[in-house]
Order: structure tokens, then C-alpha cells, then sequence
């Protein structure tokens, strides 16, 4: 029983140095970088005394050690000591051919080791791969027979293949770059990238964002009619935040059904998750075929690159109506290129728009709250003050004996109750008010730019009457009722915290009148 539970330790702490090593290359870049912290993974981690980094060359098919440690200490190498191996040359040579590793309990008796260092008695040498494509060696040497486990060949091996992945991703990042930067424009595309991570800092709202994306994007190919789509509802749907079309008119915040059967073209390039450029003839055959649906009218040419992973995940979209405009490879790489910055840009900007709405609304309720509130309402009072002829009134509400469905039926009723209630409140009153919770049971009203002073309490009967309704939450039916107090504005005393004092007075006359009643401030409106 000791032994199992020692070797389960054993190997919790090897998994736990390759998630640790998985996450510390994730930033890196360059090899040499990689190279570092797979050096600082072997020697301090996994307490291996001596290693040395083969880097392989395809076109030359020579191995060449670039970093070695011996006796954990970093052993400097001058361009005119580099060790060059050819593939089936000794051990090293013989793991990178085979791409298998080999674990060797005693080097004195194996016959292909070529003595680099007398000491080392046993060695592991492992090759990194990714598929059948060979970029490097990992050798690693000890002065003790039978010094590598079991355990330590999977975590190399496990380390090794994390390695190749790395290198693999970093080098074909770099191809794109180097593809891009050859293009003609290639300034002008650098000014873009410049500009749409700038767009965070310069723009104030997500449709001022979207705008200045397309016109961003304009400037690289032919985006006349250009869109940008996220997948919403866990999957199950996309949505257009930005859209415009010379052709057809697309609804703001079109949303579209994600059918993984049969998917409209943005939902197929989302299926895929792959970069689609289609001609006309393409997107036809793609119908023809069930593959695919078209909303709308059929473009000559259609471009669309998907960016980003659940909960962010989405598509960009360039398309042209015009049968001597279309989009080439070049167009499609550099869309590519360019998706990456927009997902940045986009989450950035939805993190920053998140932050300002929780800094300005009720976390429950989603309603503004009291600072957004006064906010609104002192607006009004300056819009008043500058035309006499508009009215406004503001409404304090208080649900009835809140504390005692409280301690009741408990606070998870209770904030279901004040949800449903904010829900029946705002279906009374027109999309141009404002509802605010100002906190507990405790909402407002401003009615603004109202006809007369009839509408408010009208208003304010709507809603006792819509309040006072039986409701069922979690299977309890539950009964209350509200209160209101209703100001309106006063020409001779008109500021913000005596029109709110009022309509809290009339309120708390209300209540004590007996509840489920409103009261207008006497103080009347001149």
C-alpha cells in the first residue's frame, strides 16, 4: 500500500512540472527563449545533472547542440565549438532517425555511444517531434547505471512533444509574419495593427469601436460591405453587432440560428473554425450541395475568418458584390493576421464596457442605480429650466412587508421577487424613462417630458396594479404590493435633492396611509 501511494506521488509531482513547464512557454516566442525554460524544466525541476539541446536542420539534416548543461551549470558555446550530428550518427543521430526515445541503463555496453563524457554511466535521449517532422534532441546524461525511470522517460517524452508543439506554432506564426511583411503594403498594414489596438483607447462605445474596425479594415482590401459575427447563447446562435451591406439590409443585432446541419456560411466557416475564401461558383456549389445556406443575396466573392474560442468566439466578414472585385490568398492571410488584433481589441472593449456598466447598475436588477440615476434626473431638471413647457415627474417606490417575505421564504425569494418586480415596472413605463433600484426594496421613476401631470399617476396605478399581482417563484406563491410617493418638479425649488426628498416624503406618506397606495408630494408643480 506505501509503494502504490509513493509511486502515485511520484507521479503527481512529474505531472505537476509538465502543466507547470506547459504554462511557463506559453509566452515565448523565440527558440532560444523555449530552449531556456525546457533547460531551467530539466535541471531544476526534474534534477537532471547534464543535458544537452540538439536543434535540427531540415534542409542540412545535421543536428546541432546549441545549449548544454553540465553538472547543472550552463556551459557556454562558441560558434567554433558547436557539435554538428548527422541523422543515424551515434546515439543522438540514432534517435533522431528512428524518432523513438531510448533510455540506456548502462552506456559502457551499448555499442553506439560515442564518448562525449566518460561519466556518464546511463542516459535518456529524447527526440522532439510533432508527426513524422523531426526539430530537435534532448539528451540527458548521468553518472549513476539506471538513473532514468520510467516515470522520468514519460515526462520527457511528455515534455519533448509540449516542446514541439511550441516550436511548431511559433514557427508557422513567424512564416505568416514573414509573408506579410513581404507584401507591398506592409506599412500600411503595421498602421492598421497600430490602429485597431489603439481603438480601446480612443473610442468611447462598441459601435464607435465597430466603425472605426471597418474603416481600420478598409484601408487593407475592399470592405464595402463588411461584418463582424458572435456566437451567442452557449453556441446556439450568432449575432450581428456590426454590419453593413450595399445590398441588403441587415436588422442591428441581427440574430441568426447556429444549425451544425445545415449552416448559413458564417455558421459553416464557425463549424469549421477554418478561414473561407469562396467565388461565386464556390458558395452556389456549397447550396447545391446542403452545405451550406445564403441569407440574403449571393455575393461574387465572400471572405470570412474565425477568431477566438468559446466564450469569445466569432467571425469576420468581407464579401463584394461586384464581379470585378474580389479577394485572393494574400487577402485571406492578412485577414487572418489581422482577426487575432480584432478578438484582442473586442474582448478589451467588452471587458472595459462590463466594467462601466457594473460601476453604473444594480447587479440584480440590472437596472441603473442611484449615481446613474441623479445622473438622468438632474438632466432633466437642466433640460426643464431651458423649456418651461416640459414637465417631468419622479416616483419613489417601496414594496410592502419586503422584511417579512424575507425572513419568510429567504433572501434567494426575495431577489427573485425584486428581478420580477423590476421586470413588471419597466413594461409599465415607455422605453424614454427611466427605472432605477436605489437600493433593498427601494425603486425610482423618472417620468420625463410629460404631457401632463395626469400621466404620473396614471402611470403609478399601472404599476400597483401590475405589482399587486399573485407571483410564483420557486413553486411559492407570492403576494405583495407597493407604495409610491410622486414629485414633480417645483419652479421656486427645482434641485435635484429636494425633488428627491419630496418624492421619499410622499412615499412614506403612502405607507402610512396603509400601503399599496400612491401619494403626490403637495408641494405641486407650478
Amino acid at each position: 500500500m506505501k509503494e502504490a501511494q509513493y509511486h502515485l506521488e511520484i507521479e503527481y509531482k512529474h505531472l505537476k512540472i509538465v502543466n507547470q513547464y506547459l504554462m511557463d512557454i506559453l509566452p515565448a516566442n523565440l527558440e532560444h527563449e523555449i530552449v531556456g525554460y525546457l533547460s531551467d524544466t530539466l535541471v531544476n525541476k526534474l534534477n537532471i545533472e547534464d543535458i544537452e539541446y540538439y536543434s535540427f536542420d531540415p534542409a542540412k539534416q545535421i543536428l546541432t547542440l546549441t545549449t548544454a548543461f553540465i553538472k547543472k551549470q550552463s556551459k557556454p558555446l562558441e560558434a567554433n565549438q558547436l557539435i554538428e550530428v548527422g541523422l543515424d550518427q551515434g546515439l543522438i543521430g540514432k534517435v533522431a532517425k528512428s524518432l523513438h526515445t531510448e533510455n540506456i541503463d548502462n552506456l559502457l555496453i551499448h555499442p553506439e555511444f560515442v564518448q562525449k563524457n566518460s561519466e556518464h554511466l546511463s542516459a535518456i535521449v529524447v527526440p522532439i517531434v510533432i508527426g513524422d517532422k523531426l526539430l530537435g534532441v534532448i539528451y540527458c546524461g548521468s553518472r549513476n547505471i539506471a538513473d532514468f525511470s520510467s516515470q522520468t522517460q514519460k515526462s520527457l517524452n511528455a515534455i519533448a512533444s509540449i516542446t514541439a508543439i511550441k516550436l511548431e506554432k511559433n514557427s508557422a506564426i513567424e512564416q505568416l509574419q514573414q509573408t506579410i511583411e513581404k507584401l507591398e503594403y506592409s506599412g500600411k498594414i503595421q498602421d492598421t495593427l497600430f490602429e485597431i489596438a489603439e481603438l480601446i483607447f480612443e473610442t468611447s462605445d462598441m459601435q464607435e469601436f465597430y466603425e472605426r474596425l471597418h474603416k481600420s479594415i478598409a484601408k487593407l482590401m475592399f470592405a464595402s460591405n463588411f461584418f463582424v459575427a458572435l456566437v451567442i447563447d452557449d453556441g446556439k446562435a450568432i449575432t450581428l453587432p456590426y454590419a453593413v451591406d450595399e445590398v441588403d439590409e441587415v436588422p442591428p443585432n441581427e440574430v441568426i440560428p447556429l444549425d451544425k446541419d445545415k449552416p448559413s456560411i458564417t455558421g459553416y466557416v464557425l463549424n469549421t473554425n477554418k478561414p473561407l475564401l469562396a467565388s461565386k461558383q464556390k458558395m452556389q456549389s456549397m447550396i447545391d450541395s446542403n452545405e451550406v445556406y445564403i441569407k440574403g443575396s449571393l455575393p461574387y466573392a465572400w471572405l470570412g475568418v474565425p477568431f477566438g474560442n468559446p466564450p469569445l468566439h466569432g467571425v469576420v466578414v468581407v464579401q463584394s458584390y461586384k464581379e470585378n472585385i474580389g479577394f485572393t490568398k494574400k487577402d485571406e492571410q492578412l485577414l487572418c493576421f489581422v482577426a487575432r488584433h480584432i478578438r484582442n481589441a473586442i474582448e478589451r472593449m467588452q471587458a472595459r464596457a462590463d466594467l462601466q456598466f457594473m460601476a453604473l447598475h444594480d447587479p440584480l436588477t440590472k437596472l441603473p442605480n442611484r449615481s446613474l440615476f441623479n445622473d438622468r434626473v438632474q438632466r432633466a431638471l437642466n433640460n426643464s429650466k431651458r423649456d418651461q413647457h416640459k414637465k417631468m415627474a419622479l416616483l419613489f417606490l417601496d414594496l410592502d412587508n419586503f422584511k417579512q417575505i424575507n425572513d419568510t421564504y429567504g433572501h434567494h425569494i426575495g431577489d427573485l421577487l425584486l428581478v420580477e418586480v423590476a421586470g413588471l415596472v419597466k413594461k409599465c413605463i415607455r422605453d424614454t424613462d427611466s427605472l432605477s433600484r436605489l437600493g433593498g426594496d427601494e425603486f425610482a421613476i423618472l417620468l420625463d417630458d410629460i404631457a401632463t401631470i395626469e400621466y404620473a399617476e396614471k402611470v403609478a396605478k399601472k404599476v400597483i396594479k401590475a405589482v399587486t399581482t399573485p407571483l410564483m417563484l420557486d413553486e411559492n406563491q407570492i403576494n405583495t404590493s407597493i407604495s409610491i410617493g410622486i414629485a414633480f418638479q417645483n419652479l421656486n425649488d427645482n434641485t435635484l435633492d429636494s425633488l428627491m426628498i419630496r418624492a421619499d416624503k410622499a412615499m412614506y406618506q403612502a405607507k402610512q396611509q396603509g400601503r399599496n397606495r400612491l401619494v403626490i408630494e403637495q408641494g405641486g408643480s407650478d
